[in-house]
């Protein structure tokens, strides 16, 4: 099989810098790639096996990665596709991504990184290669020869081995509460869309007690005035009542947990504004 090697091109400790992510983050960053490539379906999966070693799977049935794109795509940090365009080309979604190095935080799960990539070129006939890197040569990146695929649709399966002790944190209900919050104003507004873990749908409609948007005062910055919009997602479950910036769509970007305790109360609250996703 044709193998051709690429070089990132900046420095390594800046890399692993990038790499630095929880799991957590890590696993949503692979849900995202997939519904950032128009996909419908998500599906993430804990594998373990007779040894007792551990995987993260991640399905998407997304349009997967051009081959051209690939080299631009993972040996190059920053200069994201998503950075210009805001919409995804073929669903019209919302994009999450915007710097261009998010995919590295797989490295806060695991050693190894794996992409089986199916995408259908030009000419409509339906291709596919791998990508893969390890995080103790973190800054190169192998990339296979493309060749006819024997699916019939596109997508990208990623995968995650040689997991950290940590992993535990992966577990099904651990993992589901997160992918909750994180999801919540997304899936509202996508209801087409389907995430699953370990085979269980992501559903927060189901867990929301009630919903609170405030209009709050709008924030001028160099000229530009921007609105902010408080959401909050009252749960009848536990969470971790935490604050996510987002953009004006309710794309979250950042977590800040908060110091806020009432009772068995537990919310999530999402502020929103087109200057956070500048």
């Amino acid at each position: 099989m044709n193998v051709k090697k690429y070089k990132v091109e900046v420095q390594p400790d800046f890399i692993e810098c990038q790499a630095k992510a929880n799991p957590v983050q890590a696993v949503a960053e692979l849900v995202w790639n997939g519904l950032d490539a128009d996909a419908q379906n998500v599906d993430v999966r804990l594998e373990v096996d007779d040894l007792g070693a551990a995987t993260v799977v991640v399905r998407d049935d997304g349009t997967g990665m051009h081959y051209d794109d690939a080299p631009g795509l993972f040996a190059r940090l920053g200069g994201s596709w998503k950075k210009t365009q805001r919409l995804t080309p073929d669903r019209g979604r919302i994009v999450h991504g915007r710097e261009g190095n998010g995919r590295l935080k797989v490295f806060g799960i695991g050693r190894r990184a794996e992409w089986a990539v199916r995408y259908r070129s030009k000419s409509g006939e339906l291709l596919e290669y791998n990508i893969s890197m390890l995080k103790d040569s973190i800054e190169k990146v192998r990339i296979t020869g493309e060749e006819p695929s024997s699916s019939d649709r596109t997508g990208v399966e990623a995968r995650i081995s040689e997991l950290y002790k940590q992993y535990d944190v992966l577990g099904a209900h651990t993992m589901a509460s997160e992918l909750n919050e994180l999801f919540a104003l997304y899936l509202n507004n996508y209801r087409d869309v389907s995430i699953t873990y370990n085979g269980n749908p992501i559903a927060p409609k189901s867990l929301i007690v009630a919903t609170h948007t405030e209009n709050l005062e709008p924030i001028l910055i160099n000229g530009s005035k921007h609105q902010l919009t408080l959401e909050i997602v009252e749960w009848n479950c536990k969470s971790k009542n935490a604050l996510y910036l987002c953009s004006q769509q309710g794309i979250p970007f950042m977590e800040t947990p908060t110091s806020i305790r009432i009772g068995n109360y537990s919310f999530s609250g999402y502020l929103k504004s087109s200057y956070i996703e500048n």
